[in-house]
């Protein structure tokens, strides 16, 4: 329901900081990820193009930034641990 949260602000355990579902054009259902999707279908998914914010359900075309209705971010701000930072694995 647009104006309401999703479960976990769309958050699932392959992708944590995901605040998003995708809505599958191959069976029109809305999952966190793919893998969720086939977890749970009887087919193998195909590329998204839609999207429900986590924060306030508003479908809208995918995108990896903000949300088009409340401006909130749907993945994760990028950070420097990983981006050449302590999380460097080539040290």
């Amino acid at each position: 329901r647009v104006g309401q949260p999703l479960p976990h602000q769309g958050a699932c355990k392959h992708f944590m900081k995901s605040y998003r579902w995708l809505r599958f054009p191959c069976c029109g259902r809305a999952f966190p990820c793919d893998e969720c999707h086939d977890a749970q279908s009887d087919h193998h998914y195909e590329w998204a193009n839609r999207m429900l914010c986590g924060y306030c359900s508003f479908e809208q075309l995918a995108a990896k930034d903000k949300c088009g209705h409340c401006g909130r971010g749907v993945t994760r701000a990028r950070t420097s641990f990983w981006e050449g930072g302590e999380g460097q694995h080539d040290e």
